[in-house]
């Protein structure tokens, strides 16, 4: 009924206007549902606002839990700390203890020899038997039975992870000729589809096998935070850290 008020009205407005020569009067305006299109850019700038910011929570949720894992990196400049430090960074636990005895008939300090027998026992403690992976569903390719292998653990909401996968794969194409094996290790948490991971792998060119696994089985490796590496010789953990820390002289240690 209000919709033929306003048509009438037009109607007559027309008319009186037509016979006086004066202008229309404009009516009632029409009801719009639709936003404006300011309306529009100012949604679209509230949406992107709330992913930068879900995505700068996540980077600092996963730097936290950085943060918190156990220390494998020794706080001192001293030359016999750095030997310690570098026997550490290939695995080997014996060059260490040897270094760290060295360091503490040269005098260091207990704050440091304490610091550095956390880092050992640390790096120590990691050392043990690793079983072969369970439940894996993989996402490409599958796990062999290399002389060694490098798991990384991985989410697809981690922007770290995403950083250093580039990495990993020029890794693995660098030394899997020498016996090394990249695996990727995910376990889709936070509602991540397992579609958006294979679309993220075969967009950044990654190569290197990859598996959904349950979360006991990353745990089982000691993990506290992503990413995270872990080098397996033979079933056996000799090196875990993070990504970044893997290092040419790590690899040509405990590759063939």
């Amino acid at each position: 009924m209000a919709g033929s008020r306003i048509v009438a009205w037009g109607v007559m407005a027309g008319m009186i206007a037509a016979c006086s020569g004066a202008p229309a009067p404009a009516g009632p305006a029409p009801v719009s549902s639709r936003p404006a299109p300011s309306a529009f850019a100012a949604e679209a700038a509230a949406a992107a606002a709330r992913a930068q910011a879900r995505e700068a929570a996540e980077e600092a949720a996963v730097q936290a839990a950085l943060d918190t894992k156990p220390s494998v990196r020794i706080d001192a400049a001293a030359p016999l700390a750095r030997a310690v430090q570098a026997a550490l960074d290939v695995g080997d636990v014996a060059g260490a203890k040897a270094a760290l005895a060295r360091w503490e008939e040269a005098g260091a300090s207990p704050r440091e020899l304490a610091q550095a027998r956390t880092v050992l026992a640390n790096m120590e403690a990691a050392q043990r038997p690793v079983a072969p992976l369970r439940g894996a569903r993989w996402l490409q390719g599958t796990a062999g039975a290399r002389h060694t292998q490098l798991y990384i653990a991985w989410e697809l909401w981690c922007p770290h992870c995403r950083r250093h996968m580039p990495e990993l794969q020029q890794t693995a194409e660098t030394w899997g000729s020498r016996g090394l094996e990249v695996v990727g290790l995910t376990t889709l948490s936070r509602g991540t589809a397992e579609a958006a991971a294979r679309k993220f792998l075969a967009d950044d060119h990654i190569t290197f096998a990859n598996a959904v696994v349950p979360a006991s089985t990353v745990a089982a490796l000691g993990n506290a935070g992503v990413p995270h590496a872990y080098l397996v010789v033979d079933g056996q953990m000799r090196w875990h850290g993070h990504p970044a820390e893997i290092s040419d002289a790590l690899l040509k240690r405990w590759t063939r």
